[in-house]
């Protein structure tokens, strides 16, 4: 069994003559804003056409549009019953697809796919892969517990080689708030103290290979620790597991019992610990940039009429008023603060009454959202989403009180800007963003 690391969340499975991947990625970016860490820049991925693939749960870093677009047609997929993972594959084209539950068996041949359960409120897996000497489990984003690791021991009776755990805990509210925080360090230290029972040959750091070239913020204030933080956790409570980080393109071959590590790159532990302090490891004393400055494109006079003439005639007619009475009893002025424009959206939710005002006028919302322009119109075209843009530095919340900032993001979502409404017309435009080719013709 030969497992590649791709990036992110994204494995390579080679095994019983079967390809599968994990959480497809095979763009030097994702969501236009963030590469692998370490950065090795260009790469030539020459990888062969999955067999199938092993969908982990519905956010923009684990479902890569651009990536997916290039696939067969037929290409089959496993995932977690979940309604939004599946609206995205059915929406590309995608038939072949099997919703698992937790603890439910996949059998191909001689491997076995189990998914593992992650307790959050939507649907998301684990996996366990399993073929005839050898084991492997990546837990991705899972929220996991104590009983799930005892049955995944009962399950592998000592075929676990090898298992890929998450240790981060990223807040993006916390991130657009650009609020002063201390990292929480209850999740690296609750999957340390779970992980301690696993019986598995080595435990890799994982799931959090992602860097920000364009932004130090995100790089100093998202990122909560560095693997090597979580590993030593993991030594404190148990001393003899053997663990290891895990860069870009690393392999890892087992095989009846015999695990192998292939590196990619030649980066030192001192070295590879130095490239994180420098360049990703959370800094409580950085302080970003304040107020957001525009660095987008030129807005057309069209485009700058399109947005007054929304905000005009359609928000308060696309407002979800079932919404409405939350921002009354905050007694919200919100202000759309769009970076790069003369003038900004202000929104009375007391008095219901949304105008277009000089940038001024700012100064007497109680609620702001900052926003790019372009931005804004890629929103407003469906060329974005809001979700993804939140996994970004482009949009940040103010507000006189923290229940108003908080609520700035949904002033915005609910205006007509939710995922929903906007979704089929993305996965067109993303799709065909893409090489419009498939891996191998």
């Amino acid at each position: 069994m030969l497992v590649k690391n791709i990036g992110h969340a994204c494995l390579y499975i080679n095994t019983q003559g079967l390809n599968i991947y994990t959480d497809f990625w095979i763009e030097h970016n994702m969501m236009g804003v963030c590469r692998r860490f370490p950065d090795f820049g260009e790469i030539e991925f020459n990888l062969p056409h999955p067999d199938y693939i092993l969908l982990s749960h519905h956010h923009w870093d684990h479902i890569v549009i651009e990536s997916l677009a290039r696939l067969k047609k037929e290409t089959k997929f496993i995932i977690p019953h979940s309604p939004q993972v599946y609206q995205i594959l059915t929406k590309m084209g995608f038939s072949d697809i099997t919703q698992i539950h937790p603890w439910e068996e996949y059998i191909i041949g001689e491997v076995k796919i189990i998914g593992t359960p992650s307790h959050v409120p939507f649907g998301e897996l684990g996996y366990y892969i399993e073929d005839s000497q050898d084991a492997f489990l990546t837990l991705v984003d899972s929220v996991f517990h104590q009983e799930d690791i005892l049955k995944i021991n009962e399950i592998s009776n000592g075929k676990l080689r090898f298992c890929f755990a998450p240790y981060q805990a990223y807040n993006e509210m916390d991130v657009i708030l650009r609020k002063d925080f201390t990292p929480d360090r209850r999740t690296l230290k609750k999957n340390a103290f779970i992980l301690k029972d696993l019986q598995v040959d080595l435990l890799i750091a994982y799931a959090d290979g992602l860097y920000y070239p364009q932004s130090e913020y995100m790089n100093k204030k998202s990122f909560a620790y560095t693997p090597f933080e979580f590993i030593d956790e993991v030594l404190d409570l148990n001393p003899k597991q053997k663990c290891s980080i895990c860069n870009p393109f690393d392999e890892f071959l087992a095989n009846g019992g015999e695990l192998k590590i292939q590196r990619y790159s030649n980066i030192s532990i001192p070295d590879l610990i130095s490239l994180y302090e420098d360049f990703r490891s959370f800094d409580k004393a950085y302080t970003p940039e304040w107020p957001m400055t525009y660095k987008g494109r030129k807005i057309a006079k069209a485009e700058k009429k399109k947005i007054k003439s929304y905000f005009e005639d359609k928000y308060l007619q696309s407002f979800d008023q079932t919404q409405r009475v939350h921002f009354v009893n905050l007694e919200m002025v919100f202000g759309l603060d769009i970076l790069g424009l003369d003038f900004i959206v202000m929104m009375d939710f007391v008095k219901n009454i949304c105008s277009i005002k000089k940038r001024a006028y700012l100064k007497d919302c109680n609620s702001v959202l900052h926003i790019r322009a372009d931005n804004l119109i890629d929103l407003m075209c469906s060329r974005e989403l809001l979700t993804r843009l939140m996994q970004s530095d482009e949009i940040a919340l103010s507000g006189d009180t923290y229940p108003r900032a908080y609520k700035a993001l949904d002033a915005l979502k609910y205006g007509g800007f939710e995922d929903q409404f906007h979704l089929d017309k993305y996965i067109e435009t993303a799709s065909a963003k893409s090489y419009a080719q498939t891996i191998i013709e």
